[in-house]
């Protein structure tokens, strides 16, 4: 799937695809997704960014998604806020961002992936 592909793919075939992807797909798609945003080569700063802010949230899968996205969003767009076109990589992000946390450090959601 390309990165164009993700995000016009709808909730339910978005979600099937990213449970497929291996933990380099789905950086690769993180890249691109910031590149679109702005944010250069900024993978690895915002996953440590999320990986230190993490401990602090509440581990509720449901909770923390738009917390994710509010963190994300403030890291990349600063106090203007995000454009509808920004609002809608920042959605499809922090769901590769959860999906790269899960895979690479379970221990940080306390459960198996």
């Amino acid at each position: 799937m390309k990165t164009t592909e993700l995000l016009a793919a709808g909730e339910e075939e978005l979600t099937s695809q990213l449970k497929e992807m291996k933990l380099k797909e789905l950086e690769k798609h993180s890249q691109k997704l910031l590149n679109l945003l702005g944010g250069g080569k900024a993978h690895d700063k915002v996953l440590n960014e999320l990986i230190k802010w993490m401990p602090e949230q509440d581990v509720d899968t449901k909770a923390m998604y738009p917390q994710m996205q509010k963190k994300i969003q403030d890291m990349l767009t600063g106090d203007e806020g995000p454009t509808a076109y920004q609002k809608g990589i920042i959605e499809k992000l922090s769901v590769i961002q959860m999906l790269i946390i899960a895979k690479e450090y379970a221990d940080i959601l306390e459960q198996d992936v």
